[in-house]
């Protein structure tokens, strides 16, 4: 359960992460979280490092470049 947690909140910041950026550059985009949620997943990279893949063609306006995304996960395991 915390695990999918995790993972959901990453996709939940990413989202508001995104609208901000998108008012920031007068760009608006009516994208519903669950729309957001099918374009970006969280996977792993060699050594268990975590990261976020994002489907940018779906989500930015055209023209406009894809920013970087750094992704940092953590939990705590209850004793």
């Amino acid at each position: 359960a915390e695990r999918f947690a995790v993972r959901f909140a990453a996709k939940e910041a990413f989202y508001k992460a995104y609208h901000t950026m998108l008012y920031s550059i007068g760009q608006s985009n009516e994208n519903s979280l669950l729309t957001v949620q099918k374009e970006i997943s969280v996977a792993h990279l060699p050594y268990g490092i975590p990261t976020l893949q994002v489907n940018w063609e779906a989500l930015l306006p055209k023209d406009t470049n894809a920013p970087r995304v750094h992704l940092t996960l953590s939990h705590a395991q209850q004793q």
